[in-house]
């Protein structure tokens, strides 16, 4: 089973099952804070008024400039203060921009970049619908970026649980002369399907035609219904040399 804080996922290896679809944000397979990591300091919103000060103590000494020769600079003329004084907005204003920038690089602080985190991440992700609102947005990026890929179970557990899937997944063992027993699970195939993994759903995947809710010529009057992102996750991320089944029943 897995067990996560703010920080981590764990997996139980003993158990190849995840119960419950409410899954973070920021998975698969790695959790991320919440609030982005604080890159505050002293310049990251200074005012007009504290920057002055620091601008005057280094502006050229002497009388021209109606400062002090050894001073702190709070002898300098009016004039002299109100032009420091505007180089000093001009200085905070840099600050503040410097700063906000600087946050974009964390996903989950993202204000004016998103589009550009978008592109980058190719989002969003053909498998899935589009997903509406800066919120979902956000998520969608944070998840891909934290995503650490793999081949293991516990990643594609990780995989379906993001977007709201229980799923147990099973390795089907073949059937081995002077090993296997008869009437046990291993199965006798001609294929090698040592490489062959199945995913099956909790819970009930028929769907039947019923009267005021099925659709003729769409609804199948019985089948099974199919979570086609989560086949398309799965098969864009599995490994080259297995076999992928999903097992609806």
């Amino acid at each position: 089973m897995f067990t996560f804080d703010s920080t981590k996922v764990t997996f139980d290896s003993s158990r190849y099952r995840f119960s419950g679809y409410a899954a973070p944000p920021g998975w698969p397979c790695a959790l991320l804070p919440a609030a982005p990591p604080s890159v505050e300091d002293a310049l990251s919103n200074p005012t007009q008024e504290s920057l002055t000060t620091q601008v005057v103590a280094l502006a050229p000494r002497g009388a021209a400039w109606g400062t002090d020769e050894y001073g702190d600079g709070t002898g300098a003329s009016p004039v002299q203060r109100q032009f420091w004084s505007a180089l000093s907005g001009f200085a905070a204003d840099l600050y503040i921009k410097a700063s906000g920038v600087a946050v974009q690089a964390f996903p989950s602080a993202i204000s004016t970049l998103l589009p550009e985190w978008e592109r980058e991440l190719a989002l969003p992700d053909p498998c899935l619908s589009p997903i509406s609102g800066t919120v979902g947005r956000i998520n969608s990026i944070r998840a891909k970026h934290a995503a650490i890929g793999g081949s293991s179970l516990a990643y594609f557990y990780c995989l379906a649980a993001s977007i709201g899937y229980d799923i147990s997944i099973s390795e089907p063992s073949q059937f081995i002369c002077d090993q296997s027993e008869c009437g046990g699970d291993d199965q006798v195939s001609h294929l090698n399907i040592h490489d062959t993994w199945v995913v099956s759903f909790a819970g009930n995947t028929l769907t039947y035609f019923r009267p005021d809710d099925g659709i003729c010529d769409e609804t199948p009057l019985e089948g099974f219904l199919v979570p086609s992102d989560l086949e398309c996750i799965f098969r864009r991320n599995a490994p080259e040399h297995t076999t992928l089944i999903f097992a609806y029943s």
